[in-house]
């Protein structure tokens, strides 16, 4: 199932500097390369041709509408992308078109953004912003000569409406084997012409592109120009018409019956796609869950360890600060004593300093009072 392209590629498109003011088209002589050779080429003028893959519409802003196209290769392995913004829808029908045909386009090449796969991250592709589908060619013939071709007639045996199954073919046999119908072939003069429907609808340049039981697909040009497309019942078409393709209601219902549970077969097979996808993404989301759960439980615990260790490496060093805290307390106190008993040492020797003298002085003062009574004596003895 092709990937859908999200609105969040289409932002980054047009967030892209080149697209926002528009490739400068060369009017000189440059460069003609492959799409796969683009990507060498980045900010050149070249002209890049390749097969066109694919056409998709995208939204741009709130109303409008792009194409975005796939060049060799379909989203998401294309090798180059075409953009194209406000695109009507002729020049939309005038791109699907140019589908799996080899085009040519003439531009500066630069890089857009695309998710690739759901999940990946984003990734550069080259690609080319036109203003225009006229500047797209397709190599090798024009686009008036370009014919679409209805798909191959089935055999009778797998298809009981087998006579709806080409367009192109010249007769067809009835039910009843008793008549034989012309439906006219692209190149037959009536294949152009203007169809008018019984509701009054008006179709102008008109080709019958396809005839099935129930109804005719048609190619015409609006009104207001470019290619339109849309399919007509048989009741909507003059009698003419019906007689001319073999309508018949009672096939018409039948293939009616046939298409609705055929597209109810297509979605409930989508449906249960869808669902075995939802189960497939919830299964990997649980699965993811688990796993996140465990690298978180892991790196939880390397972090607790980590903790710990710096926790225990910490307190170790809280110790140590203590431990030195202490010894240079104790070294302190020891200083203090010693300073404190040199202090009483120093004040013992003033005392005893001062106690020596008070002697000596005691002593000389006994000798002078001794010699002074001597003195006396002898006075008192003549």
């Amino acid at each position: 199932m092709k990937t859908k392209i999200g609105s969040e590629v289409i932002v980054a498109v047009l967030s892209i500097g080149w697209f926002l003011t528009a490739a400068v088209r060369a009017q000189t002589n440059h460069l003609e390369i492959p799409a796969t050779e683009a990507k060498n080429h980045i900010h050149e003028i070249a002209t890049v041709h390749g097969k066109l893959k694919h056409v998709q519409a995208i939204p741009v802003g709130r109303y409008g509408l792009g194409a975005w196209l796939d060049v060799d290769g379909n989203y998401p392995h294309q090798s180059f992308n075409i953009v194209q913004f406000n695109c009507d829808n002729a020049s939309f029908l005038r791109l699907k078109k140019f589908e799996g045909k080899e085009i040519s386009v003439t531009g500066e090449i630069g890089t857009n953004y695309t998710s690739g796969q759901p999940g990946l991250p984003m990734s550069r592709l080259p690609g080319m912003i036109i203003n225009s589908v006229d500047e797209i060619s397709m190599r090798g013939q024009t686009e008036t000569d370009e014919i679409i071709t209805p798909a191959a007639p089935v055999k009778q045996e797998k298809n009981p409406f087998n006579r709806f199954d080409s367009p192109n073919a010249q007769t067809n046999q009835s039910t009843s084997g008793s008549r034989q119908e012309k439906i006219p072939t692209w190149n037959d003069a009536d294949a152009t012409n203007t169809i008018v429907t019984v509701l009054g609808h008006v179709y102008h340049h008109a080709k019958i592109t396809l005839v099935e039981p129930d109804g005719v697909t048609i190619k015409y040009t609006p009104d207001g120009g470019g290619f339109g497309g849309i399919k007509i019942p048989f009741g909507d078409l003059p009698l003419e018409y019906q007689q001319q393709y073999g309508y018949d209601p009672q096939q018409a219902a039948a293939y009616g019956e046939a298409q609705k549970k055929a597209a109810i077969q297509a979605q409930a097979q989508k449906q249960t796609q869808e669902e075995q996808q939802k189960q497939a993404e919830a299964k990997q989301a649980q699965l993811d869950y688990e796993q996140a759960k465990e690298d978180y439980q892991r790196v939880k615990e390397e972090f607790d360890v980590k903790i710990k260790i710096q926790t225990l490496q910490a307190q170790q060093q809280i110790a140590d600060a203590q431990s030195k805290a202490a010894q240079q307390a104790a070294l302190q106190t020891r200083i203090m004593r010693a300073a404190a008993i040199e202090n009483q040492i120093q004040q013992q020797q003033q005392l005893w300093e001062m106690q020596s003298q008070t002697y000596q002085q005691q002593r000389i003062a006994n000798q002078i009072n001794d010699l002074n009574w001597q003195l006396r004596m002898l006075m008192l003895n003549r």
